[in-house]
């Protein structure tokens, strides 16, 4: 609208105010009636309705060998969640308008811990879903974590593998891994209930640099992020304090003692040691777990020669399989003899029951670990959440089982040794 002045300064005509006066009372009578009459309740309905599902960010998954974000998988993964109707996921376009109000780079890489919870606020959205899709020779690599925001923890993770074969389809499996992922989300299966946690973890890892070290530290991150019992040293905050404190990676020394000393000095509760050493004949990776404030190993899978890299990872994740379950003890001092006046005679036949108990508990313990093996290879392979999930506490399940008879196997020989000697 454009106001006008009258020619002659600024005078008005009386009469055209006359005139005009009824159509203003008019105009102002209508809009006071309007603005007393009730709502239209159709109306009233459409403007207040709100989509009650939780919001749900998904980052883009980071391709670790080659340092860069993979869109067209998290816009795979953005489908699946909409699709399945149980999150409102934030479209990618309302993502970048939103970080960039705050400098935010849309395509930084995002797949750590304080990475996604920093998004997740920034996004004023309730989940976030982050993590790793790295193409290697046969395989695709991928982890998977899902963050609650307003508790900041990681209430699911996953860490695995798919075929991969050249051509156009040679990444239809990963395609329907995403897929199912991502539709089998539904928050009211998810547990938000805060875990007791067992203090402070770093992960050193003193592999040499390549695209299956840097899978191999993803994954035992995620795998840590998925016990909900750890709180995780992010590998800046790791690399940073190795350098304040002048501790080169080479230098560090990996026997019990080198371990504890520079778990004392990071000021962390639990230690994990990982290596990957790779040759053109053989793959073999060592890890550990250490009680920094117990100083004692608590886990220990020496270095394992396995044909592929494949092999590796599957040895990785049977090493974390019960790292969500209590803490177990490698040994015990509660056998003691039974009497000091024994006899040759009794204590030859209590070390001999000792003995077969052993053997029959290691049988045990053999039998359960196989069963284990072959529970996490059908959940590996199954493209289904459900079944992969069954599969998976099956696994985890045995694995305690064969912990804890195997635990008793060492007390029985342990005993029939301290019957026999005492």
């Amino acid at each position: 609208m454009h106001l006008h002045q009258p020619t002659g300064g600024y005078g008005f005509c009386l009469s055209e105010v006359r005139i005009a006066l009824p159509a203003i009372l008019a105009a102002f009578l209508g809009m006071t009636l309007a603005s007393a009459s009730p709502p239209d309740p159709l109306d009233q309905k459409s403007s207040t309705t709100v989509d009650s599902r939780p919001g749900l960010a998904i980052l883009d998954p980071v391709d670790v060998a080659a340092d860069k974000a993979t869109p067209r998988f998290g816009d795979i993964l953005r489908s699946g969640a909409e699709a399945a109707g149980k999150f409102a996921p934030l479209p990618r376009a309302q993502m970048e308008s939103k970080m960039a109000e705050f400098s935010w780079d849309s395509t930084t890489h995002c797949h750590e811990f304080q990475c996604g919870f920093d998004a997740g606020s920034m996004l004023l959205t309730e989940y976030v879903l982050f993590g790793t899709i790295t193409p290697l020779e046969g395989i695709f690599a991928y982890t998977f974590n899902v963050m609650h925001v307003p508790s900041g923890q990681v209430v699911r993770a996953e860490a695995g593998d798919v075929s991969r074969s050249p051509g156009n389809a040679g990444d239809a499996p990963l395609k329907a891994k995403l897929t199912a992922f991502a539709s089998g989300l539904d928050p009211a299966q998810l547990d938000l209930t805060r875990k007791t946690s067992r203090g402070l973890m770093a992960v050193v890892d003193l592999s040499s640099e390549s695209p299956e070290s840097r899978v191999l530290s993803e994954r035992v991150s995620t795998h840590v992020n998925a016990s909900r019992h750890y709180d995780l040293m992010s590998r800046k905050e790791l690399q940073e304090l190795l350098s304040a404190m002048e501790i080169p990676l080479h230098d560090i020394q990996t026997s019990d003692s080198g371990m504890i000393a520079l778990g004392t000095r990071l000021n962390v509760a639990y230690l994990v040691h990982s290596k990957l050493r790779q040759d053109s004949r053989e793959t073999r990776l060592d890890l550990a777990l250490f009680d920094i404030a117990g100083k004692r190993r608590i886990r220990d899978w020496p270095s394992n020669s396995k044909r592929g890299f494949q092999e590796i990872l599957h040895h990785e994740n049977r090493f974390f399989t019960t790292l969500n379950g209590p803490s177990k003890e490698v040994a015990s001092r509660s056998a003691r003899k039974a009497g000091s006046h024994r006899s040759n005679w009794s204590r030859g036949f209590l070390s001999t029951a000792g003995v077969f108990a052993a053997a029959g508990l290691s049988a045990i313990a053999w039998v359960l670990h196989t069963g284990a093996n072959d529970a996490h290879t059908r959940a590996e392979e199954s493209l289904s959440v459900e079944k992969a999930q069954a599969f998976k506490a099956e696994a985890q399940e045995k694995d305690e089982r064969t912990v804890w008879i195997g635990g008793l196997a060492a007390l029985s020989l342990g005993a029939s040794v301290v019957v026999w000697t005492f």
